[in-house]
C-alpha cells in the first residue's frame, strides 16, 4: 500500500515538471522566437542571454569568447536547426569564407548567427579561425587609406567574402580576389566596432 502512494506521489511530481517544462518551452517559444526542439538547457541560455543588456561576452566551453566571428572553412556547409545531424537543414551555405558570429556552444556543434539575421546550427569542423567580412550598404568600396576622401581602389561585390588583415579604431584592411584596400568598420559585417587586431 505504502509503495502504491509513493509510486503515485512519484508520477505525480513527474508529471507537474513535464507541464512545467512544456510551459517553460511554450513561453520561451512565444517570447523569444525558439521552435519546439530546443533543449531545457538551451532554453536557459537563450533565456539568460536576452535578459542581459547589453549581452555581455562570455567563455563557452571551448575556451573562446561568445559572441565572436569565424568564417565559412567548407565549400558546402550546412546550417541546422539544433545540434546534430538528426536536425533538419535550414540552409546549404557554399560560399566559403563567408563570416559567421557564433552565439552559442553545444559539445562539437557552434550555434551562429548569418549576416541576414539567420540563425542556426553548424558543426565546428566547417568553421575556420580565418577573420573574413562582407561590405554591407550601397556603397561597397575600397579606399587606399583609411580615410573617407582616399581613393577608391575597388568596388566589391554584395556578399563577396574579404579576408581581414587588420583593423583599427575605424577602419580594417581587407583583401579579396586580386583586391586590396580599407574599408571602414561600420560598413563591414565580420568585425566587432570596438575590435582592434593586425
Amino acid at each position: 500500500m505504502q509503495s502504491l502512494s509513493r509510486i503515485c506521489a512519484s508520477l505525480a511530481r513527474l508529471r507537474a515538471s513535464l507541464i512545467g517544462l512544456r510551459a517553460a518551452r511554450i513561453a520561451a517559444s512565444a517570447t523569444l522566437g525558439l521552435s519546439l526542439w530546443a533543449t531545457p538547457a538551451l532554453l536557459s541560455d537563450a533565456v539568460s542571454a536576452a535578459r542581459a543588456e547589453p549581452a555581455a561576452p562570455r567563455v563557452g566551453h571551448s575556451g573562446y569568447p561568445i559572441p565572436r566571428y569565424v568564417s565559412v572553412k567548407a565549400n558546402e556547409a550546412r546550417l541546422r536547426r539544433g545540434p546534430g545531424t538528426d536536425y533538419p537543414i535550414l540552409w546549404v551555405l557554399t560560399r566559403r569564407g563567408l563570416p559567421v558570429r557564433i552565439i552559442g556552444e553545444y559539445d562539437h556543434w557552434r550555434r551562429v548567427e548569418l549576416h541576414n539575421g539567420e540563425r542556426g546550427w553548424m558543426h565546428k569542423a566547417l568553421l575556420s579561425g580565418r577573420r573574413t567580412a562582407i561590405m554591407l550598404g550601397a556603397t561597397r568600396e575600397l579606399h587606399a587609406q583609411p580615410l573617407e576622401q582616399a581613393a577608391r581602389v575597388a568596388r566589391i561585390g554584395e556578399a563577396t567574402p574579404l579576408r581581414l588583415n587588420r583593423c583599427e579604431a575605424e577602419w580594417c584592411e581587407a583583401q579579396g580576389k586580386g583586391v586590396r584596400g580599407w574599408a571602414p568598420k561600420s560598413r563591414l559585417w565580420g568585425v566587432g566596432l570596438d575590435e582592434e587586431f593586425d
